[in-house]
């Protein structure tokens, strides 16, 4: 680990992987997207009384 060569053959393997689950939903790395997580996979909440509560987008 740390060496160019690593770091090259890891960045392969993620962006070819398919997607990966992760508990924030799915993550599939490509060459022009290294966040990985589609806007199906992020949300907005805000605390309404005390709970958490989703804003509508």
């Amino acid at each position: 680990p740390g060496t160019a060569v690593f770091r090259a053959a890891l960045k392969n393997a993620l962006e070819a992987s398919g997607g990966i689950a992760i508990t924030q939903g799915v993550i599939k790395f490509t060459p022009k997207d290294h966040f990985g997580l589609a806007s199906s996979a992020r949300m907005m909440l805000t605390i309404d009384g005390g709970n958490w509560k989703a804003v509508a987008p």
